[in-house]
């Protein structure tokens, strides 16, 4: 998965400047929901479309979950909904999962939280990476 461009599907709750820093990174291919015609869209519209695309969801709601979408059904997830009201941490937080934990997203759920990235694999088995 390195070796290719992240191909990212940024649902609508994600900040724009996110989104632009994202654009501006050579291994990332993201598109948002507004470039999609998705915007105000159920999210089973978003992950429909990100499977369509071979996209992973970056999703700051936390609908976005293994409980609603099955492992191994999608190419990712990355919820970030816990940072929605600090995007400056988000930020930081996609950083480090791109620089730490890039190959774990493939087909997966991860939650960006606080003090580590939770991996959640097939059969909801979570994996919890430190960020340092």
């Amino acid at each position: 998965m390195s070796a290719r461009k992240l191909k990212i599907l940024a649902d609508e709750n994600i900040p724009g400047f996110i989104c632009k820093w994202l654009k501006d990174m050579k291994r990332i291919d993201l598109e948002t929901a507004h470039e999609a015609h998705l915007a105000g869209q159920e999210d089973s519209s978003v992950v429909a479309h990100a499977i369509a695309h071979k996209q992973i969801v970056l999703a700051g709601d936390k609908a976005f979950s293994e409980q609603n979408y099955t492992i191994c059904t999608h190419p990712g997830i990355i919820n970030v909904s816990k940072f929605n009201t600090r995007p400056h941490s988000c930020q930081e937080k996609i950083s480090r999962l791109l620089a730490k934990a890039r190959k774990q997203i493939d087909h997966n759920v991860i939650h960006l939280q606080e003090a580590h990235i939770c991996v959640v694999k097939l059969g909801n088995k979570k994996v919890m990476i430190p960020y340092r």
